[in-house]
């Protein structure tokens, strides 16, 4: 059989929708409109992050310190007004952003 047989004959694959899910209350809050405007206001409407050379300064994202899925809230103390390259920094490099605070382990630190 040749390539382009085998390229004729194939069918493109068809993406799924995903649905949406309910809000977990085991996996922790989201942030609050409000929550929100006061990390801008604390940010002074720029990227809290500054982690690479890339740093578009614009918040793009809200990140949760202690992952939602650790327990993580949805409070001020727990956020982080980023850029997208921030956010994609903090999560590729998890050692780096532990020892910047940029991520918080769950053991209730920020509990209230």
């Amino acid at each position: 059989m040749s390539y382009s047989s085998l390229k004729r004959s194939t069918k493109p694959m068809k993406r799924k929708r995903m649905k949406r899910s309910r809000p977990d209350p085991e996996r922790g809050v989201e942030f609050s409109d409000d929550t929100k405007a006061q990390a801008r206001v604390r940010a002074g409407n720029r990227c809290e992050g500054h982690c690479t050379k890339g740093c578009a300064t614009r918040i793009a994202v809200f990140h949760h310190r202690q992952r939602r899925t650790q327990g993580g809230k949805g409070t001020l103390e727990n956020c982080l007004a980023l850029c997208r390259n921030c956010h994609d920094h903090i999560h590729d490099h998890p050692t780096e952003s532990y020892l910047r605070g940029w991520l918080i382990r769950g053991t209730g630190l920020l509990e209230r």
